[in-house]
């Protein structure tokens, strides 16, 4: 079983706190998950003993993804919402919280959301946005050449790029259903909507990693949607060590 989490009580903004192989981030108001460190490289070949080569340089860090969403209260005939970090395949659009399709509205810029049908005033619109994958991290300096014979330490391991995966599940329930089919970790990182209204983390349960259980059973021909985002990058790679 992994050890509880025991997060600084005052943290900075953009604060890093890692534990049980995860990064976490404080964005100001709650710690978000990063995603898991990569494996250590393996250790090159020893030569025969004698000065060890200097250290080799720590690999640049990848970006981490970032969601965001954003509540409107449209005026008539509004079309255009402003957003941030909104490309293709990366965005969700509610109306009176029915989900569009991508074929209801243009992503005009990364900051602009535009519907394809006018607002009417008093329409609530939800977007959620989900920047894209950080680049890998880059490899280690090679090791400073020891006296002959000897091996360099090996250069330290790149921290790991972070890249996402967003998965969407739709279900029709039955009259009292509570459970519904859905793979994600930790019950982080996970949205829930019945009939388009997005639920709080009250309303539900998601900590099996397989399954989200409502509160509350759903009546017959209710419309569940689950989405995940699990995120996940690739590992470092190794310094190159001294002859």
């Amino acid at each position: 079983m992994a050890a509880a989490l025991d997060f600084p009580l005052s943290p900075s903004l953009n604060d890093i706190y890692v534990a049980n192989g995860n990064r976490w981030q404080w964005n100001g108001s709650s710690w978000k998950r990063l995603g898991q460190l990569g494996p250590q490289g393996v250790q090159g070949p020893q030569g025969t003993q004698g000065i060890q080569g200097v250290q080799g340089t720590q690999g640049v860090q990848g970006s981490n993804f970032n969601r965001e969403s954003f509540h409107f209260i449209a005026t008539d005939g509004q079309t255009d919402f402003s957003v941030l970090n909104a490309t293709a395949n990366n965005v969700d659009v509610f109306v009176n919280g029915v989900h569009l399709t991508t074929s209801e509205f243009t992503i005009v810029d990364t900051s602009t959301i535009r519907l394809h049908e006018a607002s009417v005033a008093g329409d609530i619109v939800d977007i959620f946005t989900f920047e894209s994958a950080g680049p890998q991290g880059t490899q280690g300096v090679q090791g400073v050449q020891g006296v002959q014979g000897v091996q360099g330490i090996q250069g330290l391991q790149g921290i790991q790029g972070f890249s996402y995966t967003r998965t969407e599940y739709n279900y029709t329930a039955t009259a009292g259903q509570t459970t519904f089919a859905a793979t994600y970790v930790d019950g982080t990182d996970i949205d829930v909507f019945l009939n388009g209204v997005r639920l709080t983390p009250a309303d539900y349960t998601a900590t099996s990693g397989t399954n989200v259980v409502l509160a509350v059973g759903a009546s017959a021909g209710d419309i569940i949607d689950i989405l995940t985002f699990e995120s996940a990058g690739p590992q470092g790679t190794q310094g190159i060590s001294g002859i």
